[in-house]
């Protein structure tokens, strides 16, 4: 029984340790982002995002304000320790560049 439980524990810590450095290469990541910056860069800093919300279609877990022109589309980021309490938001123009960013925190 107790080498289960060591093994269920360093399963669990190796799974927290992920999370914590995937959490923290998004916000390093996200902070160097500025507008201009293309859809490409975007991803090699934060990698694939969690949800691509289409123009006019808002994803309405963090919104209700939806992705307009000169948005063609905003990409998501959740925070995976707490999915619906924080993510990160790109908007994209339709040229694939990004013309705004956000840190969503639920209250």
């Amino acid at each position: 029984m107790s080498r289960y439980i060591i093994c269920v524990s360093l399963i669990l810590l190796v799974c927290l340790g992920y999370l914590m450095w995937k959490g923290n290469r998004e916000s390093v990541g996200f902070e160097k982002i500025v507008l201009g910056t293309t859809e490409a860069q975007v991803l090699k800093l934060l990698g694939s995002p969690d949800y691509r919300e289409q123009e006019n279609i808002p994803y309405d877990r963090y919104t209700s304000v939806p992705c307009t022109p000169p948005c063609k589309t905003r990409l998501w980021w959740e925070n995976d320790l707490l999915p619906g309490v924080g993510a990160h938001s790109v908007k994209l123009d339709i040229n694939k560049l990004v013309i705004s960013k956000y840190r969503w925190v639920s209250p």
